[in-house]
């Protein structure tokens, strides 16, 4: 697997960040299965032109995702 380094030739951070909002009972087929209601946000950080995370030229990007 390819996994890009960003424009500094560093490693990105990938943080997913999740929380369960619930579930609820479904059935396959004869069974009885539980179902769970959440979500998660993924964010991939790099550390920016200076290389450190947590300073005020970090780059981020996050996306929400809504999972059920």
């Amino acid at each position: 697997n390819f996994i890009p380094k960003d424009s500094w030739d560093r490693d990105f951070r990938v943080e997913i960040n999740t929380t369960k909002a619930g579930s609820r009972s479904g059935v396959n087929g004869e069974t009885a299965v539980d179902v769970y209601i959440g979500e998660y946000y993924l964010t991939i950080r790099s550390g920016g032109p200076d290389k450190k995370f947590g300073t005020q030229d970090d780059i981020t990007q996050s996306e929400y995702h809504k999972s059920f």
